[in-house]
């Protein structure tokens, strides 16, 4: 199980839109299949997005009328399960599936800390009567956010494609500090939550078989 997350500019992200959402080449290949769509307007006769035009114009104008100026204004994620369990899952398995690592990502942090003064006790929040706690690699909030999601079997290895405003619906713009170490911890939590081999369980295993492949080669075996 692989979570890849990663942010991107604007013309990145229409490229990527047009990709998730190419719906002439899934129609003709039938290679990718429309999942899902946040906080984006649908056309009521197809239950989809309009097109990746009018998914990037949505998020464009969410994006005009906000005080926050960044380069990279973009989630580009990936979610890429075992593909020796996923090639018959149906639409509903991967929407299940789509919709838990969402959750996770927002439940993620990198690290949290409880805040302490110079003789090592904790500061307490006077409102809350509990402990400060600073929260380095704040979690995503994508189920607050605009994004489309889609399914691709191109490559052997099905998988899901988002793209999503890192601007949330209220105006704040998400976290990316350490972005990458929170999207791995994520997918350890999900592989765990599903049963799966983690990732660096089967990339220590692929190792291992090169290993052996190699000691073979070298013993003339």
């Amino acid at each position: 199980m692989v979570i890849k997350m990663s942010t991107i500019d604007g013309t990145h992200a229409a490229n990527a839109i047009n990709y998730v959402l190419d719906k002439e080449k899934a129609r003709k290949t039938g290679l990718s299949s429309f999942l899902a769509a946040n906080n984006i307007e649908l056309n009521p006769m197809t239950g989809k997005p309009y097109s990746p035009v009018a998914v990037l114009m949505d998020m464009q104008l969410l994006l005009a009328t906000s005080r926050h100026k960044v380069d990279k204004p973009f989630w580009r994620i990936e979610l890429c399960p075992p593909p020796e369990v996923c090639r018959n899952w149906t639409m509903a398995q991967w929407d299940r599936f789509c919709k838990d690592c969402v959750q996770v990502l927002d439940a993620t942090d990198y690290k949290r800390e409880t805040m302490k003064d110079k003789d090592g006790r904790p500061f307490i929040d006077k409102r809350t009567g509990q402990p400060k706690v600073k929260v380095s690699g704040k979690h995503t909030m994508l189920a607050n956010s605009q994004y489309v999601a889609t399914v691709h079997f191109d490559t052997g290895k099905p998988h899901v494609h988002i793209v999503a405003n890192r601007l949330t619906m209220d105006g704040e713009m998400q976290d990316t500090h350490k972005c990458k170490e929170r999207a791995k911890t994520a997918a350890n939590i999900i592989a765990e939550k599903y049963g799966w081999t983690k990732a660096e369980e089967r990339e220590n295993k692929r190792m291992e078989r090169i290993h052996s492949a190699a000691m073979n080669v070298l013993k003339g075996k």
